[in-house]
């Protein structure tokens, strides 16, 4: 009788064939939260890790391979959720900044099509070039509920205009802000 030659299995593969049926039991399980494929891959390298690791005083291999496929699939999904939750940030913070980018087109469009002194005024108000400007700009930033009349003698102080010219120029300002 012929004997056939057999390879002799190093110890991983043999222990891999010995649980290999709940692994693949385990990934069919998540199925729906993780796609086959994906799973398989995941448990394949916790399979290897999970042998590096055992220690047969603390559990069964086969309890600390499924024990380490299940965390690992959770890590995963965690994962999974920290990038999503990421990519939804960084598209609300788009679409923020992209607000505010047409709104300074909009003031900007307002800049070239007003009056000088609307273009001045609100120069001013967007963007103080002065420490004197700054600080007003600062001032009325602390207090919002700073009447118009207020505001304007405020300005006034820096601008030293006529009160019908600041007026006009404040009220030009005022129906664009409506406006938009």
């Amino acid at each position: 009788m012929k004997k056939f030659k057999t390879k002799a299995m190093d110890p991983v593969t043999q222990t891999f064939k010995d649980v290999e049926r709940w692994i693949y039991a385990v990934c069919h399980r998540y199925r729906k939260n993780i796609p086959f494929d994906e799973a398989l891959s995941i448990a394949m390298v916790s399979f290897i890790r999970a042998y590096d690791t055992f220690d047969a005083t603390r559990s069964t291999f086969l309890g600390h391979v499924l024990t380490c496929i299940v965390g690992d699939f959770c890590n995963h999904r965690r994962k999974e959720r920290k990038e999503a939750k990421k990519k939804e940030r960084a598209l609300e913070r788009q679409m923020r900044e992209g607000d505010k980018s047409k709104r300074r087109l909009q003031i900007d469009q307002f800049m070239l099509e007003a009056s000088s002194d609307a273009s001045r005024l609100m120069a001013m108000i967007v963007r103080p070039k002065t420490e004197r400007e700054r600080r007003l700009m600062e001032a009325v930033k602390v207090y919002k509920n700073v009447d118009a009349g207020k505001l304007l003698l405020r300005l006034n102080s820096v601008l030293n205009w006529e009160e019908d010219r600041l007026f006009k120029a404040y009220v030009e300002i005022r129906e664009f802000v409506n406006e938009g």
